[in-house]
């Protein structure tokens, strides 16, 4: 199996300022509990425009 995270990053359209910080909570409680996965698999970064918001 091929795993590849999307980190996305915008705060557009969620209608709540700050949601874009949902997936580097989900990897810093990662790393808290010494779990590699986002460091076992590759990511892709999404270009946001939160500046626009």
């Amino acid at each position: 199996m091929q795993i590849e995270i999307i980190k996305n990053r915008s705060d557009i359209g969620a209608g709540t300022r700050g949601s874009d910080m949902g997936i580097d909570a989900i990897e810093i409680a990662a790393i808290n509990k010494h779990n590699p996965y986002f460091t076992r698999y590759p990511y892709v970064d999404v270009k946001t425009h939160n500046e626009t918001v």
